[in-house]
């Protein structure tokens, strides 16, 4: 397989219109990362195919565990059921990526989450640097929605290839000042 691994984020919408419904999209070797809301079932299944070597499904809401436990009243039903992102959930993303990149059975990963703005951004991110030790989304990726799903992930990681948690705080704040820059305009 190419040693560079390709890495395709999308929405639900656009994994649908692009992967689900024609395949044919990508004709080379492929695992999907799957991330959903919660533990509803959806109105379709993945399957494995001649492309699609795997999938792991993924179920976490769009919050932080911070978060998650500062509304812990709220949501109750969602830390019982485990629906939030957690050291457990990220070694299972871990491993399902480790195991593919050993085999070496797949030229490109489909991650999708509903939006594609966050979680699949975070897991994608991780993805990039984990399976092709390439930095060069770092700022695109993260923002302070995601960054504790990468923090989580990069436990994972040898401490060497690990973001410094001030690195990440410096584009952190980057990306504050803009958005206050660009209020100040408009």
């Amino acid at each position: 397989m190419n040693n560079k691994k390709e890495i395709l984020i999308y929405s639900i919408e656009e994994f649908l219109k692009n992967i689900y419904f024609d395949n044919l999209k990508i004709k080379k070797p492929y695992i999907i990362i799957s991330i959903r809301d919660d533990d509803r079932e959806i109105p379709f299944n993945f399957k494995k195919t001649s492309l699609c070597k795997d999938f792991i499904v993924s179920k976490f809401i769009d919050l932080s565990p911070k978060r998650v436990f500062k509304l812990s009243s709220q949501l109750k039903s969602f830390i019982e059921k485990e629906l939030y992102f957690n050291e457990k959930k990220a070694f299972e993303i871990f491993n399902f990526l480790k195991e593919h990149k050993e085999k070496d059975d797949f030229d490109t990963v489909v991650i999708h989450c509903m939006a594609g703005t966050s979680r699949s951004q975070a897991i994608g991110l991780f993805t990039e640097i984990y399976l092709n030790n390439d930095y060069l989304n770092l700022k695109n990726r993260i923002h302070s929605g995601n960054i504790d799903y990468f923090l989580e992930l990069q436990k994972f990681l040898p401490i060497d290839k690990q973001v410094p948690k001030n690195k990440l705080l410096n584009i952190l704040n980057q990306q504050e000042k803009e958005i206050n820059l660009s209020k100040d305009i408009f």
